[in-house]
This record gives C-alpha cells, structure tokens and sequence, in this order.
C-alpha cells in the first residue's frame, strides 16, 4: 500500500482551531498592553510639559514687568521667560519632541503662584490614563474647563501649541500649581 503524503482534512482543522484559540488568546493582551502605552505615553507627555514649564519658570525667571521692544509689548508682567530673556517662553523649548498638534499649555500667575493648564487631544483611553497618573503621583487628569489666556488677567498660552483653549476636541486637561519665590 502506498503511503499518501500531506495532511488530512482533520489535522489541518485541528492546527487551525489550535492557531485561532492562540489568536484569541493573545489578542486582548496586545491590545491592552498597546492601550496601555498610549495612556503612558500621554501621561508622560504632561508630566514632561509640567515640568518643563517650572523649570523655566526658575531657570530663566519672569518678567517682573512688561517687555516692550519698538513701542510693541513683547511679554507681561508674570510671564515666564525663554531662554535668552528675549520673550516669553514658547512650546518649542519645553516641549521639543512633543508634538505641538495635540498638545497646548496655559498658564495664570498670580503674584508667585503660578496654576497651570496642560491641555491634549490624544487617542488614549481616559480611564488607562488616569489609571498611569494614579500609580504614579497623586494628581489628576480629567476632562475640565480651562480658562481664556488674557494677558490683562494675568493667564498665558505659550506659543507653539495649536489647540485653542475652548476647542471642543480637547480630551484631556492636567492642571498643577507651583510656586516662584
């Protein structure tokens, strides 16, 4: 008797039942590990924000009064500085690999308090989200109103971000407070 080579109809059907259950097993699991990153990534992006803006708030200082340069007002009273003392302080030097399409900063000084507005449209999962920052510090990222910048009530956007404050697609807000001496 000869002897057939190949596969029978059953062996193949049990191989691909067996590679379907591994499928079904894996792929909630990739799915959650990339829901995961995405939240990471954006919690990370805040925290980079936030920390980045105080710390040009002590590097590089305030302006104590107006900057006015060729009878224009280049920068408030309370505004936070660039680095050449020049300006205020823009999306590029706080955020440099942040893309500047999904997130926008804005800020209210108040004598040496400063509270500030980090705001993102990002295709994360509010909840993974607010899970990263709950893990990691105590604050919260939330959906919330943000304030109109007027230079005259003493609130900022930095210059760079392209989301308006009022825009309806915003998805996430992380507000924070620190203080100049």
């Amino acid at each position: 008797m000869k002897r057939k080579y190949g596969f029978t109809l059953v062996e193949l059907l049990i191989v691909l039942a067996v590679i379907a259950a591994l499928i079904a097993t894996i792929t909630p699991l990739a799915l959650n590990a990339i829901r995961r990153a995405r939240a990471s990534q954006v919690a990370q992006n805040f925290r980079t924000l936030a920390s980045a803006l105080e710390n040009a708030a002590y590097v590089n200082g305030v302006f104590s009064a107006a900057l006015v340069v060729g009878g224009e007002t280049v920068a408030s009273a309370g505004e936070i500085k660039n680095a050449a003392g020049d300006g205020p302080v823009s999306f590029a030097e706080i955020g440099r690999n942040i893309d500047a399409e999904a997130y926008n900063v804005i800020y209210e000084a108040d004598g040496g308090t400063y509270t500030v507005w980090v705001f993102a449209i990002a295709n994360a999962d509010p909840i993974a989200v607010q899970e990263v920052f709950s893990e990691v510090e105590d604050s919260d990222a939330y959906t919330g109103t943000i304030p109109e910048p007027a230079a005259a009530s003493g609130i900022f956007q930095i210059t760079g971000g392209s989301i308006a404050h009022d825009s309806t697609d915003i998805d996430f807000v992380y507000e924070f407070e620190f203080r100049v001496y």
